[in-house]
């Protein structure tokens, strides 16, 4: 078994990278020809419209509500200064990340297992990426940073491989501030235990800590160190601890948390959850049963790569599962379960060592893993045959695909959404979109809300990016207990009052869209509604969306009262 893996893992640098970018086109390809042309108008409007706030100088949740890290918006605005503001552009981003994730789960276990398991793992993580493609940038800073560490289970971290870390990990507090938090965390814990394994006295233990910390300290202070004075200087940190932190701990898990998946056919690839739960635990298993037999053995203290491997994969993947079980389903736990397939190709590549028991466990939680992932699959890919939807369709035969008349003009514009490809969204807010862009100038601001404003589920995001108008308000994303709240209402009126949008437009799509949690709450705030039904007016309907018309000041009559 182990020459095998040695031969297997015997390739030149340049034929491995060779092997690397191979993998890497390949994947990039088949997602891009994958993907959709539609849309998402919350989460991707978000990223695009929080892009388009920073090019106009605005600062991250100083001037804006935003939940995550700096990273993806502020390096899309870099790419847009370059290439100009393209959903092209962000498409290609994300894709690259995807392909880029697909390459690191491949790379990584081809260093713990022979070749046909790593690229069965390989496979597998391409699967899980078409059907859910989160976070995958922030995924492949976790995973290389995890695997630098294993090597601490032999001998005292290098500062190279410390120093890599670290920055890596500095990276995935960029993209969102608590998964790097907490991977900082689960890497703290890996090197005390990795420490304790190999020297039994305190002050040997304090000394290998302090020669393995050092070199990961100083990658990590490079990004996150830069990033705190920027942040002090722009007067940021209020914002910033409210955004991520207050909000958070007060509202998430009411507002957005989800029961654990129960089995119905639709969303069968949900049950998914439960297996990446017993792959966590089959990993902690078997390696504390290998160390607890080495010592009962007698025999030198040695941790092998593929325990540690366990052990800090383990840790990690933990953590990620932990913070994805608040709102549960298949897409929160992308990044563990691509974890847990490096796990198990070096459990599998060993299965040798492992009782009979064990291995069909393992062997029937990868074919399940297999299945319902491949489940998964199936929905975007009939989605996108059944709404004519797929870029690769499109390429075939492109006069045929959405948009229909009579909005086909929609791909001859020049716009972000259709420059290079024409990307597209639903006929209503293709007519709002029109609209808006005729009976506005560039230097308007909008507001695109909800019917009624005491209920918030999402809300839509595309709109603004789609017209090039910049938020009339801070609050453009919504949360539950956030924008239905009377203290953010308040800001909203004055953010309103302020900037005097010309138009606003209101999207019922969401109405009839009710989650098992404090979403589907009315709080009875009304003061948002109130104020936009005293100084606007309806002047269109195009099914789900509504246009609204700012009343001229002189027949207002005396100003709202906000108390």
């Amino acid at each position: 078994m182990q020459t095998a893996l040695r031969r297997d893992n015997n390739l030149s640098v340049s034929a491995a990278w060779a092997r690397y970018s191979a993998i890497f086109a390949a994947a990039f390809f088949m997602l891009f020809l994958g993907s959709s042309r539609y849309l998402i108008v919350y989460d991707e409007g978000i990223t695009l419209t929080n892009t388009m706030r920073v090019l106009a100088g605005q600062v991250i949740h100083r001037d804006f509500y935003y939940n995550y890290g700096p990273a993806p918006i502020y390096a899309l605005a870099g790419l847009f200064k370059m290439f100009g503001p393209s959903v092209l552009v962000d498409r290609l981003f994300w894709l690259s990340g995807d392909a880029l994730l697909v390459v690191s789960v491949y790379a990584i276990t081809r260093q713990v297992s022979r070749e046909t398991i790593a690229r069965t793992a390989m496979v597998l993580a391409f699967m899980w990426v078409f059907a859910t493609s989160v976070h995958t940038l922030l995924m492949v800073a976790i995973l290389w940073s995890t695997w630098l560490l294993v090597r601490a289970f032999e001998s005292d971290l290098p500062a190279g491989r410390g120093f890599a870390a670290g920055l890596l990990v500095g990276v995935a507090v960029l993209f969102r501030y608590d998964m790097g938090a907490g991977c900082l965390a689960c890497h703290l814990l890996i090197l005390a235990i990795a420490s304790g394994l190999r020297v039994s006295k305190l002050r040997s233990w304090c000394s290998s800590m302090a020669r393995s910390l050092w070199g990961y300290g100083l990658g990590l202070a490079i990004v996150v160190l830069p990033l705190t004075w920027i942040y002090m200087r722009a007067r940021v940190i209020h914002d910033l601890l409210f955004d991520i932190v207050i909000y958070t701990a007060r509202h998430y898990r009411v507002g957005r948390g989800l029961p654990l998946p129960r089995p119905q056919i639709k969303q069968m690839q949900d049950l998914v959850v439960y297996v990446v739960a017993v792959l966590i635990l089959v990993a902690f298993y078997v390696a504390v049963r290998y160390l607890l037999r080495q010592r009962r053995s007698g025999v030198a203290w040695v941790v092998p790569q593929w325990i540690g491997l366990l052990i800090s994969f383990g840790i990690v993947a933990t953590m990620l599962y932990a913070k994805g079980i608040l709102r549960i389903y298949a897409g929160a736990v992308e990044m563990p379960a691509m974890l847990c397939l490096v796990t198990t190709a070096a459990l599998w590549e060993r299965r040798d060592l492992l009782e009979p028991g064990l291995r069909q466990l393992i062997k029937g939680a990868v074919v399940l893993f297999a299945f319902l992932t491949l489940w998964g699959d199936l929905h975007p890919i009939s989605s996108e045959h059944k709404f004519k939807s797929s870029m690769l369709m499109w390429f075939i035969v492109p006069g045929k695909m959405a948009p229909e008349p009579p909005f086909q003009r929609w791909c001859q514009d020049q716009t972000p959404i259709t420059r290079g490809v024409c990307y597209v969204l639903d006929d209503d807010h293709i007519q709002t979109v029109e609209f808006l862009k005729a009976h506005t100038h560039s230097g308007d601001t909008l507001y695109v809300g909800l019917p009624q404003h005491d209920r918030v589920l999402v809300d839509d995001n595309i709109t603004y990016f789609a017209t090039q108008r910049l938020p009339a308000t801070k609050w453009s994303h919504f949360d539950p207990f956030l924008q239905n709240s009377a203290p953010i209402q308040r800001e909203m009126i004055s953010d309103l009052e302020r900037n005097k949008p010309p138009y606003l437009a209101l999207d019922s799509e969401f109405d009839k869209v009710h989650e098992p949690n404090g979403s589907s709450v009315h709080t009875g705030v009304h003061l948002l509604d109130d104020y936009i039904a005293q100084h606007y007016r309806l002047v269109k309907t195009f099914g789900e969306m509504t246009v609204l018309q700012r009343i001229p000041d002189t027949l207002t009559g005396e100003p709202l009262k906000l108390d």
